[in-house]
Parts: structure tokens; C-alpha cells; sequence
């Protein structure tokens, strides 16, 4: 060997073990080497051989290295074709009993007895370099091994979620035993798999787990069948089994505390913290696909006073019974909630077009309509419906699937609604219109109109009911429809009614001088029987105006009776020992039983005017007017037929003994002022006298 070619030699093999030396791992190891000995000798393309696969190469692209050819060439030598050069002239060398160093360059240049020598001595120094990184490689899995167990402990301070602990579990169990695969099975069932599928030779350790009914076990598999596993390694997974029980025990309580924190305690169902979390993420999943979410806004109806008549108990098992039948008619993959008291929601996602959504809907009205055996009896309460869909923000997709709920009550509750952009503007009147009617008292805009309550055989106006009208400086004469729900909603209703009270016992008083024994009816809502100030407020209008207090009557609807029976009773014991007489208004539209009646102190019923309108026919409202007007008689009350618009409705009413009509064929609401103008007319007989 010359000396040029000599000093060129060491230079290049230096070099060599400078790149391979400084190689983090055996992968790098071995790409580095083939590209340094391909630099060295001036080749296309180079490659490290093991049998039939190549563990590193250059000169072939990623996804085409010719892995048999290079195999052929490493045994038994021969040219080998490098894409884009052609055949080339190989030059090989042992890099281990099993392993070959090969280097391919175009034939024109034949390799020299140097390089040959200069790729043996590479191969040789590979060689070394490789065990070398073999056994720092084993030292790093013994410290991923560390912290593959520091990761369980982890699980245990940090309280991961289950999935998450037993994935861990079975990674760490693969890794400290050099399985190939590793499990978990909970409760007679597998319950996280690392690795391969199949898995033939398997080792096992009993795990502790306090929570599981059966405890569990955690069990590594080979590949290979029949694979021993020394009794350290058996010693290793049992004591390994053990240090994870606590994860296990640990993530389960977790895991429990978290659905607790996701999910309503009632009925199970995903509760508005776990709802926004699924919309949001279906609305970006959506988004991607082109698709639309649909959310669905359960409201049921009439349930407060079913809960109010039957007990809390009760009405949960009813909210437990309408949550089954909501999982019964959604998919899988929809979501129903529970967002409070006995509100609900769906989540529907790939939604495209609204009509999906719509069908979801009307099965889910269907459904919830059917009665419910709750406390030995059937209760129908069905749902009212409002459906938004979209792609925009979660809060504006729910905010508009309420707003279509509000509009589905309006048009007669157990219906649906679909959102549309004129709700938003209704909500936004709604609020206006909120604001101007906390001025409306200041500004003096409310007003009184009275309609006459009639005797049905003489036609004498034996009493008026005080209804109250706002007239908007703006908008002019708004429709009670309109604002007393706003009023209620506000708490509005609380001075209104105080103001009406005041101004109904102030007009009385008046109307008193000339005819003493007319009644003057005023409504009382919910909102102010729970108002602790409305004994007194009755007290102070009837000494401020001196009307008679006997002839005062409030009126009451049966769901206000039953907001809270106990309570209601004591309160309406008070009024009555102040001398006004109390009404049920609307009769036979909530859940008064035979037995509450009885328990309140009422002097009279006012029977649903839907009763009579089918006083002239023969259908089940006719007769369950009769039943009305015969159960008022019957326990002493007045009974007084409301919403009469027709002749045969009051000769109806007369025929079946109800004394008292009030109603459009009779009169209309009037100001003050035409009630003292028609009470001073003659009295005009309605109707022949009824045969004894």
C-alpha cells in the first residue's frame, strides 16, 4: 500500500468512527455508516444487510429499497442496478456473523485491495460501535422502564381517567417484562390490550381492585408459543400486579367522580356543563364534514303543578320515566341532557337538513305524551318543543332552540318549533317591552276594565271581574296576553297586582253605595301567593277604600292552588278570616282533586270556558262540564259558567243548574265608568226561570 493511499485510508476510517461513535442509537448507527463509507468510496448507493432485509440504505428511494437484491448481492455477490446509474460493481464486508456492509459505485472504477481492506476495517469498527450502542440502548429501556412505572404512579397522584390508567397499566407491564403485548381484564372482560392481537403464550398476576366486583387481572403475552417465563419474571408481574392496584382503585374513584360532575344525579343524563362540551365538539366535527348540528329543547309542560299535587318523590320518578323515553327514541350517538329542574335537551349531530330534526321531535312528543303510572294513577303531561340548527356558536344554537321552545308553548304547548330569525326579534320586543313595563306603573299607563258577572235566569249583574290593560305610549292598548306572562316572569306582577287590588277595592267601594252586595273579582297569580306581604296588601286595600270585605273576591287557577298544597292552604286561611270570598278560576284544567277542594277554604268555581264550548254538543266536554257544575253544587259552591259567547251555551248552563255566567254574549270587558252606567239600567231577564 503506498503511503498516499494509506494516510487516505486512515483519514476516511477516522472519519468513519467519528460519525459513528457519535450516533445516538444503533438506527442512527447504521445510516450513518452507510452514508460515511458511500462518501469514502465514491458510491451510488450503499446498504447494511441482515438475511433478507435491509436495515439501512442510501441511493434507493424510501419506498422502493430493494431489500431481495441487496440480500442476493450480500450472500453471493454479482452487480446490482441502482436506479438512475445503472449495474454497478459491489464491494462487501462482515459487519457480524449475520450482518453485511456493502457499498455499489459504477463498474468503470473497480474497488481497490485498499478499499476493500479500508470497508473491512469499517465493518470491523461498526461492529464494536453497534454493541457499544446495544448496551446503552438497554441501559435508556431500563430508564423508560423507570419511568414507565413513574408514569403509573403518576396516574395515582393525578387521578387519571380509567381508560387512561389501564392503558398505562398495560404498556408499563409489556415494557418491564419485554412482552410483546400485555393486558387488563376487569370483570370477566378484557379491558385494555398493548400490542398484537394474537397472542398464544401468556403469563398472569391477580390484580386487588376494591372497587370491582370481581377484581381483575393483569396478564403479558408473547408471540411465540410455548415462550417460558422464569419464575423472576413471574415474582416481577406479581409485585408489578400489586404497585398498580392502587392506579386502578384510585382511577376508578376518579372516573366515578367525574360522571357524578358530567351527569344530572337523577336521572343520569348528561347535564349542561357535559351537553356544552359534546356541542361544542360536534359543531367543529360538523364543521369540517359540511354538516349541520341540531339542538332540540325539551320543556315539559304543566309539570310543576304534577309535582306540586303528587310530591317531589313523585315528580322525580315522572322525570326519571320521561328520561328513559328520551334514550328510548334517540340514537346512539345523540345526546340527551338534562339542564335542570324539568327542562331537557338533545344533541343531534350530521344533521342535514332540518326536517331530521323535525322527526326527532314529533317521536319525542309522541313519546312523552303517553301517560306515566306515577303514585298508583296515570299522568299525562307531554312536552313542548323548540329545535335550533346550525353551524354557529353553542350558545347561540341553544339560546335559539329556547326561543323556538317559547314559541311552541304559544301556539298551544305539546307542539314544536322551529327557530326562525323572527323569534329573536320577539325576544328582543320581549325585553323592550319588559323594560318599559317596570315604568308602566310610575308613568301611570295601566288601567282596569271590568266584565259582568251574571245571574243566568234574570239577567242581573251581580258582579264584575277586575282585569287589568296597559296602554303603551307607543304601541297603545297591549293584549294581557302579552305582558301579564312577562310580568310574572319578572316579578312584575307582585306591584301590579298590589296596584290592581288598590284600584279594584277603591272602584267597589265606590259601586258599593249604590249597589251593596256587588262582587268585585281580582286574579291573584302564583308569583304573589308566595308573596309574604299579600295578606297584608289585602288588609290595606280593603281599610284604605272601605269596600265591604266580603264582597271581594280573589280568584285563583287550580295550578296555583297546588304550587305547594300546605302552604297555600294557611295563606288562603288568612285571607278568608279577613272576610273575601276565594274563587277557583279555569276549573278542570290542572290537577285539583275532589280531596283538595275540601282542603281549601273556596266559595265558588268558575268552570273552564274549553268545558263550555261543548255545553250545545254531546262530546266528553259536555259532560264533564255536568260533572263540574254537579261537584260545585254539590259542596255547597257557586258554580259560574266562563267564556260564554252563545245563546244555547247559557240556556245550557241554566238547564244544568249553573246560576252564574259571565262571558261575551253577556258583556264585555268595560271601564268603570259603562259598569256604573249598566248596572243603573233595568234589569232585563236572560232566561225563562228555570222549572222546579
Amino acid at each position: 500500500m503506498s503511503a498516499g493511499g494509506a494516510t487516505w485510508s486512515t483519514g476516511q476510517l477516522a472519519e468513519f468512527v467519528a460519525a459513528v461513535s457519535a450516533s445516538p442509537d444503533v438506527a442512527v448507527a447504521r445510516q450513518s455508516a452507510v452514508e460515511r463509507a458511500a462518501d469514502a468510496f465514491g458510491a451510488e448507493a450503499g446498504a447494511i444487510v441482515a438475511g433478507d432485509v435491509a436495515l439501512a440504505s442510501l441511493g434507493f428511494p424510501h419506498d422502493g429499497v430493494p431489500h431481495a437484491a441487496l440480500a442476493a448481492v450480500a450472500a453471493h455477490g454479482g452487480a446490482l442496478d441502482v436506479p438512475g446509474v445503472g449495474a454497478c460493481e459491489i464491494l462487501a464486508a462482515p459487519v457480524d456473523a449475520t450482518t453485511v456492509l456493502l457499498v455499489a459505485r459504477d463498474p468503470e472504477e473497480e474497488f481497490t485491495r485498499e478499499e476493500m481492506s479500508l470497508l473491512r476495517a469499517m465493518g470491523r469498527v461498526l461492529a464494536l460501535s453497534l454493541r457499544t450502542l446495544a448496551v446503552l440502548e438497554d441501559q435508556r429501556e431500563r430508564q423508560a422502564l423507570l419511568e414507565r412505572l413513574t408514569e403509573v404512579q403518576r396516574s395515582v397522584v393525578d387521578c387519571d381517567d380509567l381508560p387512561d390508567t389501564l392503558s398505562a397499566i398495560a404498556r408499563g407491564a409489556a415494557t418491564l417484562l419485554g412482552a410483546e403485548a400485555a393486558g387488563v381484564r376487569l370483570d370477566g372482560r378484557l379491558a385494555a390490550w398493548h400490542g398484537p392481537t394474537d397472542r398464544p403464550s401468556v403469563l398472569a398476576a391477580a390484580l386487588h381492585d376494591e372497587q370491582g366486583p370481581q377484581g381483575g387481572t393483569l396478564v403479558v403475552a408473547a408471540r411465540a408459543d410455548g415462550r417460558p417465563y422464569a419464575d423472576s419474571e413471574r415474582d416481577v408481574l406479581r409485585a408489578f400486579a400489586e404497585h398498580t392496584s392502587l392506579a386502578l382503585t384510585n382511577a376508578r374513584n376518579h372516573a366515578s367522580a367525574v360522571h357524578r360532575a358530567l351527569h344530572d344525579p337523577l336521572t343520569g343524563l348528561a347535564n349542561r356543563a357535559l351537553f356544552r362540551e359534546r356541542l361544542d365538539h360536534a359543531l367543529a366535527r360538523c364543521s369540517r364534514l359540511d354538516k349541520d348540528v341540531a339542538v332540540l329543547f325539551v320543556d315539559v309542560d304543566d309539570f310543576k303543578a304534577v309535582n306540586d299535587q303528587l310530591g317531589h318523590a313523585h315528580g322525580d320518578e315522572l322525570l326519571l320515566a320521561l328520561a328513559d323515553r328520551l334514550r328510548t327514541v334517540l340514537r346512539a350517538e345523540d345526546t340527551p341532557a338534562r339542564l335542570g329542574g324539568d327542562e331537557f335537551a338533545v344533541l343531534i349531530e350530521d344533521v342535514t337538513d332540518a326536517g331530521e330534526a323535525v322527526q326527532v321531535a314529533e317521536r319525542l312528543l309522541v313519546e312523552l305524551e303517553r301517560p306515566v303510572r306515577i303514585g298508583g294513577q296515570d299522568v299525562t303531561v307531554g312536552a313542548s318543543v323548540g329545535i335550533a340548527t346550525g353551524r354557529r356558536s353553542g350558545d347561540d344554537l341553544l339560546r335559539n332552540a329556547d326561543f323556538a321552545m317559547y314559541q311552541a308553548k304559544a301556539d298551544g304547548r305539546g307542539h314544536y318549533a322551529l327557530f326562525e330569525p323572527e323569534m329573536h326579534a320577539a325576544a328582543l320586543r320581549r325585553l323592550s317591552l319588559t323594560a318599559d313595563l317596570r315604568r308602566a306603573l310610575d308613568r301611570g299607563e295601566l288601567f282596569l276594565h271590568y266584565q259582568p258577572i251574571v245571574r243566568v235566569r234574570t239577567g242581573e249583574i251581580c258582579g264584575v271581574e277586575a282585569l287589568v290593560r296597559w296602554r303603551h305610549p307607543e304601541h297603545g292598548v297591549i293584549a294581557p296576553g302579552d305582558f301579564i306572562p312577562l310580568a310574572e316572569q319578572q316579578r312584575l306582577i307582585v306591584p301590579i297586582g298590589r296596584w290592581v287590588l288598590r284600584e279594584a277595592c277603591r272602584e267597589g267601594a265606590a259601586w258599593q253605595k249604590r249597589w251593596p252586595e256587588l262582587r268585585v273579582g281580582v286574579n291573584v297569580s302564583g308569583v304573589q301567593m308566595a308573596d309574604p306581604a299579600l295578606v297584608e296588601d289585602i288588609e290595606a286595600a280593603l281599610a284604605e277604600s272601605g269596600m265591604a270585605p266580603e264582597c271581594l273576591v280573589l280568584e285563583l287557577t287550580e295550578t296555583v292552588l297546588m304550587q305547594d298544597v300546605e302552604a297555600t292552604a294557611e295563606r288562603l286561611h288568612q285571607i278568608r278570616r279577613l272576610g273575601p270570598e276565594i274563587s277557583v278560576d279555569d276549573f278542570g284544567t290542572g290537577y285539583t282533586s275532589l280531596q283538595y277542594l275540601q282542603h281549601f277554604p273556596i266559595d265558588s268555581l268558575k268552570v273552564a270556558r274549553t268545558f263550555i264550548d261543548g255545553l250545545d254538543g254531546s262530546d266528553d266536554r259536555s259532560k264533564l262540564a255536568r260533572a263540574i257544575v254537579d261537584l260545585g253544587l254539590s259542596l255547597g259552591m257557586i258554580v259560574i259558567g266562563e267564556g260564554v259567547e252563545r245563546p244555547e251555551q247559557l240556556a245550557a248552563l241554566n238547564a244544568l243548574g249553573c246560576d252564574f255566567a259571565q262571558g261575551y254574549l253577556l258583556a264585555r270587558p268595560m271601564p268603570a265608568g259603562d259598569v256604573s252606567a249598566l248596572l243603573a239600567q233595568p234589569v232585563r231577564t236572560a232566561l225563562p226561570t228555570r222549572a222546579a
